[in-house]
């Protein structure tokens, strides 16, 4: 489950089967032509459902870091083997832009007390390079 906290998603299935969760409610199903909205500050996931690719045309507005941070979630899982991404990364990602984000997953002792000690760490032992030019975290309107 994640949540954007500043950005409205909706996605409008192409090709396959999506299946949707929003927090508190049964699981929803999508085919083709049908769209599902996700409203800021909501919890939600979705996930293939289907035995075919699954292809989806999506907006989010206003966009502002979600191209970076999945971009960046995804470079960092596929590197890690491909389960979840690095912790430095993780960490690193979710304190940057914890104005727009938020993984619910992850429990609230890890967020407050965990994360700021390996980000720490990963400074100190130079991790985050690799983000030099990562930009700005955006601010709550």
């Amino acid at each position: 489950m994640h949540v954007h906290l500043l950005q409205d998603e909706h996605l409008t299935v192409v090709q396959g089967k999506m299946g949707a969760l929003i927090e508190g409610a049964q699981p929803v199903y999508y085919t083709e032509g049908q769209s599902g909205t996700f409203l800021h500050c909501v919890a939600h996931r979705f996930w293939n459902a289907g035995e075919q690719p699954l292809i989806c045309r999506d907006w989010i507005k206003p966009i502002d870091n979600i191209e970076y941070f999945l971009t960046e979630i995804f470079n960092s899982t596929k590197a890690n083997g491909g389960k979840r991404p690095e912790l430095y990364d993780s960490a690193f990602l979710m304190h940057r832009y914890k104005t727009e984000f938020d993984m619910t997953e992850i429990p609230p002792f890890v967020k407050t007390f965990i994360f700021p000690i390996i980000l720490f760490i990963g400074k100190f032992l130079g991790k985050y390079k690799k983000f030099a030019d990562a930009p700005a975290p955006a601010r709550p309107r």
